[in-house]
């Protein structure tokens, strides 16, 4: 499965690094504990890379391009990308826990005069929302909106 957003294609399971990595071990015929070696690491540390455990840090990118052959900008990308997707899932269930604040907002009027996209689930609209109002919590949004709002009117 996969979300499109503007111009932007975002993949909606991604898997960590070390699966890629995995793969190419398994097929060249090499084990964690010999990569280990080649690396000059623990076989600890190629476990929880392998398992996802352990991000790929620029060192151990280029670690890996040593006793690989495969680049380090591509372990490096590889990396970002999964830290990213990892950190959307999270983000998500955070605006899924936050959906009561839309009740807060004209949400309806908002849409209409096209100042948010309108969307299909109610985790989507309090990312829009939050776009809107050019915070990244419904907390910043409390102390730049509603609390300035309160004590200016004191």
């Amino acid at each position: 499965m996969t979300e499109t957003v503007g111009n932007q294609y975002r993949p909606m399971a991604v898997t960590p690094p070390g699966a890629t990595l995995a793969d190419l071990l398994e097929e060249r015929g090499i084990r964690q504990a010999e990569l280990a070696v080649r690396m000059g690491v623990t076989p600890k540390f190629v476990n929880e890379l392998v398992a996802g455990k352990a991000s790929i840090s620029p060192a151990t990118a280029l670690a890996l391009e040593r006793a690989l052959d495969v680049p380090a900008d591509f372990w490096l990308a590889r990396d970002a990308r999964y830290q990213e997707a990892k950190a959307r899932v999270e983000a998500n269930a955070e605006l899924l826990a936050k959906v009561s604040w839309l009740d807060e907002l004209p949400l309806r009027d908002m849409c209409k005069f096209g100042w948010i996209q309108e969307r299909d689930d109610k985790a989507a609209y309090v990312g829009e929302c939050l776009k809107f109002f050019g915070v990244a919590s419904v907390e910043a949004w409390r102390v730049q909106y509603v609390r300035r709002t309160l004590s200016a009117a004191a």
